[in-house]
């Protein structure tokens, strides 16, 4: 049984097992879970948090399927910054020491190459919040 300070602290292991799976599509129930999102009626839903998610996320980032909405693997990024759960929360705090860790290493990675990742990476931070209207979780 998690603390109370555990619960508040987040849990970032289910959104990872679901981004290392080799599948490059998420089901939107799946990453409701794993970002710890339940909405009023109970039901889990990534895309009913945000009415704008469809002007944020690519076209080719999400689709239906069997009536079923999918997210890629950037798209479940996308979502875990932008969402305000405890997951996501624990999700940032992991990704930044991540992102830390690379940088820390320059045999890693070459330098054009972490500049270019880096570049990337600050890119889809200013268009999440240049466009974030709605930040409801």
């Amino acid at each position: 049984m998690r603390t109370k300070q555990e619960e508040a602290d987040g849990d970032v292991s289910a959104l990872l097992r679901l981004l290392r799976r080799p599948e490059q599509w998420v089901k939107n129930a799946e990453l409701a879970d794993a970002l710890g999102f339940v909405n009023n009626k109970g039901n889990k839903s990534v895309a009913g948090h945000w009415k704008d998610l469809d002007d944020v996320l690519r076209p080719s980032d999400t689709k239906l399927e069997g009536g079923v909405r999918l997210f890629s693997k950037r798209a479940a990024i996308q979502c875990a910054i932008r969402a305000t759960t405890a997951n996501a929360k624990a999700f940032k705090f992991w990704a930044a020491d991540t992102l830390v860790s690379v940088f820390s290493e320059p045999a890693r990675l070459v330098a054009q190459e972490r500049e270019a990742f880096a570049a990337a990476i600050a890119q889809s931070v200013i268009d999440l919040i240049t466009r974030d209207g709605d930040t409801n979780s």
